[in-house]
């Protein structure tokens, strides 16, 4: 091999090395560049149960008293989600809760279901003799893979309903469900 064969050589070795450094680098400062911020989505429900099926002697038919209320939550609705929206690559559910922030006529026993919907994904959830009382939180936990379909539809940037359908124990009560999403967002500017 002649000298200027080997010199052709290193320097094509060196083209390659300069070009596998300088793409990886190029995703090193992609990563730099992420913004990591927290968001909620909060809704509110405000559910009034007021007359009842009695089959006689005071007892409810059925199950109790039903109820059935839907909320939706746009993702931009938050300044920063806003802010980031064409840049949005990442969201992780870090908690799902439901709080009575106010009940007149309670407490009461409530027996449920509580979804998150955005197309044809759903995560649900089985609420089952939560006693309704003001300051009262329940955790709507991962167990059977909630928060990978939410995080699902967040990643989708899609916005989503909140719905809840139930029965409770007794009529003429009304209460605020406050139910929130906290969540850590990913965005990249660059």
């Amino acid at each position: 091999m002649t000298m200027k064969a080997i010199f052709g050589t290193q320097i094509f070795a060196m083209v390659l090395f300069l070009f596998g450094v300088s793409f990886s680098s190029c995703e090193k400062i992609e990563s730099i560049a992420d913004v990591k911020f927290d968001a909620s989505f909060v809704g509110d429900f405000l559910i009034t149960i007021q007359d009842c099926e009695y089959i006689g002697e005071g007892r409810i038919a059925g199950d109790g008293c039903s109820f059935s209320e839907t909320i939706y939550i746009t993702l931009r609705s938050d300044p920063d989600i806003d802010k980031y929206y064409s840049n949005l690559k990442d969201f992780d559910v870090l908690e799902v809760t439901g709080k009575v922030t106010s009940i007149t006529g309670g407490p009461v026993i409530i027996n449920g279901t509580l979804s998150i919907s955005a197309g044809t994904t759903t995560a649900s959830w089985i609420i089952e003799n939560f006693k309704m009382e003001s300051g009262a939180v329940f955790t709507l936990d991962n167990s059977n893979g909630q928060w990978d379909k939410l995080n699902k539809i967040l990643d989708g940037k899609r916005d989503f309903s909140i719905s809840i359908d139930g029965t409770a124990d007794k009529e003429n009560v009304s209460f605020v469900l406050r139910v929130t999403v906290k969540t850590r967002v990913t965005a990249n500017p660059l």
